[in-house]
């Protein structure tokens, strides 16, 4: 389970939940996300994009995500550590 958030932005997040099918419902004062094969919802406070993702906020859309039957839990945090840190080529 990632319980260190540093690095991990809330366009991490965005960008993962809309690759595992979530769609962004347009509010005004909060970022909110339907899966609408599972009937899925996560919602939370509007934050900057770039702003580093609150542990409440990932903990919440991991929950949801595995009770829901998206993905386990285990594979939302290999692919959310994924998008936050995508792998680079390395010159010699």
């Amino acid at each position: 389970m990632i319980r260190n958030v540093e690095g991990i932005t809330y366009e991490d997040l965005s960008q993962t939940l809309t690759h595992l099918g979530f769609e962004e419902c347009e509010r005004t004062d909060t970022r909110s996300y339907l899966h609408r094969e599972s009937g899925a919802f996560i919602v939370y406070p509007r934050h900057p994009l770039t702003d580093t993702v609150l542990l409440h906020h990932l903990l919440e859309a991991r929950a949801t995500i595995d009770g829901f039957g998206v993905m386990r839990a285990d594979e939302f945090d290999l692919l959310l550590l994924r998008e936050a840190k995508p792998l680079t080529a390395v010159s010699s």
